[in-house]
């Protein structure tokens, strides 16, 4: 009775407004749980066509209160393409293994990463909507506990594509803090773990301290361009990718 008596006192576009709000948002809620049974589905080893289909980021709504601004399309391609590019060895090891990929708060490569063979792909992000696609290789992660992943994930990972959710210092630090603690260590003789670094163009001095790292051609654009600030792609090492090549001084 009492939210009646206070949708009375709203005005007729408030409340169809309201209206459209929580249709919009029952909708999500019955769409997402069809996402989790797929994705369980697939996850069991179910043949069904249609309940196994791969899970895509065009089934994640962004939540632009947590900065979730997916690539587009081109974008998640190219970076995916890249972080699997076998240029180099595929393992430090004899054994051959397959490339640990990790993606830190840039889920909308993920899934393009799966299409495109990886094998073995984790996903570091804050929102616990993504364990439906990363499941056991799903880490929440929170940047201002950089160190707050698994420590058996130390020193692991061959490749990892960066991409801090927030412009300040402090979210960069402590995102390539994390970044450090991830990727494989170039020492005894290894061939030490690669980073692919996208973030707004403001921190791009601070990033190539960081990382020690080289800003590149490549032109980091979003769905429907919903960013005015501009984006810089950095790597700690030489792609030879021309789609990846220095930036000219």
């Amino acid at each position: 009775m009492a939210e009646d008596l206070d949708d009375l006192s709203l005005s007729a576009s408030t409340l169809a407004a309201l209206q459209q709000f929580r249709e919009e948002s029952a909708s999500e809620a019955e769409r997402f749980a069809r996402l989790q049974a797929r994705a369980e589905a697939r996850f069991d080893g179910n043949p069904d066509t249609e309940s196994g289909a791969s899970l895509d980021i065009s089934d994640f709504k962004e939540d632009w209160q947590l900065s979730q601004f997916w690539y587009s399309p081109e974008t998640q391609d190219a970076l995916a393409r890249e972080l699997l590019s076998q240029d180099a060895p595929v393992s430090d090891n004899a054994s051959h293994s397959p490339l640990r990929v990790g993606v830190l708060c840039a889920p909308s490569v993920y899934p393009r990463l799966l299409a495109n063979g990886g094998q073995d792909v984790w996903v570091f992000e804050h929102d616990p909507r993504f364990r439906v696609m990363g499941r056991d290789k799903f880490v929440q992660y929170d940047y201002k506990r950089p160190l707050d992943v698994p420590r058996e994930l130390a020193g692991t990972f061959d490749r990892l594509l960066v991409d801090p959710p927030f412009l300040s210092d402090e979210c960069q630090v402590k995102a390539a803090t994390t970044a450090r603690f991830l990727l494989k260590k170039g020492d005894k003789g290894q061939r030490g773990g690669r980073a692919i670094i996208c973030s707004g163009a403001k921190v791009r001095e601070l990033l190539l301290k960081l990382y020690a790292a080289k800003e590149t051609v490549f032109e980091v654009r979003h769905n429907r361009d919903q960013l005015s600030n501009d984006f810089v792609c950095l790597t700690t090492y030489d792609s030879t990718s021309p789609a990846f090549a220095p930036r000219p001084l």
